[in-house]
């Protein structure tokens, strides 16, 4: 019983670990996204 528990927690942890890695991918991304946009803002505002 204590091993499944312990195997549980791990499973956990490592979901944990791969939502927050899609979390950081997403915000590179967004970032990314609008830094492209604001180049272009500036393209169409000059």
């Amino acid at each position: 019983m204590l091993q499944q528990a312990e195997q549980k927690k791990a499973l956990v942890l490592s979901l944990l670990q791969g939502c927050s890695l899609i979390l950081q991918l997403e915000s590179i991304c967004l970032q990314y996204i609008i830094g492209q946009h604001s180049k272009f803002l500036k393209i169409y505002t000059l």
